[in-house]
Formats: structure tokens, sequence, C-alpha cells
């Protein structure tokens, strides 16, 4: 039996380029880190893009790359019982996003609250069975490559006409 969705659909359009989008990226090494700022540069323009966290846990990788736009999360933001902390979890409280794409490829129980505690009104992200239930749409695929991602996640909330 399937777990039921953590959330239900409130019947909004979703417009994938005038949204109010927040992407979500996990990283575990420096490289991925430059390859989702390399991403990021070149997709910048392409939607509105308000904000980006990026989980690791590695330490210190993501001093200086931190910006306004560009929020660095690591299991620092949870307590010994794997609650999200005051600061994180305040602004969890005060953002609204229209929608939330991940990039997370693999499950961590960390990356999965953080997810369940964006509120958006429309989640999309890769498929895993561990987590399908955080998600409006779950894509299954095999490309590590961020492009090819989010032209997957368009091309469906475009074409499914999609009300979150």
């Amino acid at each position: 039996m399937k777990p039921l969705p953590e959330r239900m659909p409130s019947g909004k359009l979703v417009s994938i380029h005038s949204a109010n989008i927040i992407l979500f990226f996990n990283c575990s090494s420096l490289d991925e880190l430059k390859s989702i700022q390399s991403f990021l540069k070149s997709k910048d323009t392409a939607l509105n893009v308000s904000k980006v966290l990026i989980y690791s846990n590695l330490e210190g990788i993501g001093e200086g790359y931190a910006s306004e736009k560009i929020i660095m999360l690591s299991h620092d933001d949870f307590n010994v019982f794997g609650c999200i902390n005051g600061k994180l979890k305040e602004w969890l409280i005060g953002n609204k996003f229209d929608i939330l794409i991940s990039f997370a490829n693999d499950h961590y129980l960390f990356c999965d609250k953080i997810i369940s505690g964006i509120s958006s009104d429309f989640k999309a992200g890769n498929y895993h069975h561990e987590n399908v239930d955080l998600f409006d749409l779950t894509i299954n695929h095999d490309t590590k490559d961020f492009s090819k991602q989010l032209d997957l996640f368009i091309h469906y909330v475009k074409n499914l006409n999609i009300n979150a």
C-alpha cells in the first residue's frame, strides 16, 4: 500500500515561467558544488528562481558559496534528534513558494525534512521509493545532468497543465 501524500492540492494553476521557484540540491563533494554553481549561472534567467537551498553533509563545503539567493545547509541545522533547528525552522515558516524543484538524487533523512518543511504550492523531485510522498510530481530518470533534469520538470509541469 502506498503512503498518502503529506499534503493535498490547493487547486492553484501552476505556471512554471511566472512562478516563485525554490530549487533544492544536496551535494557531497566540492566538484558537485561547483557543478551546481555552474548550472545556476547558466539557468539564472530561464526561470524566476528566488532561492536555492543546498544541503551538504561535509564540513565547511559551503563556505564562500552562500549568498542572498543561495542558502547553504548542513547537519548543523538539525539538533541531535534530527529536528530542524530554530534559525532554519523560522526561515522555512516565513517563506512561501509556488514551486519547489528538488534535484536530490539520493534519499537522506535531513533532505526529506527540509523538503517537507518548505511551504510550496507544488513540489517536484526525483523519484525515490522512500520519499515519493513528499512530492506532487516525481520523475524517474538516470541522468545526473541538472539541465536535463530541469528540462524534464519544465516539460511535465507545462504539459500536464498542473493545478497545485
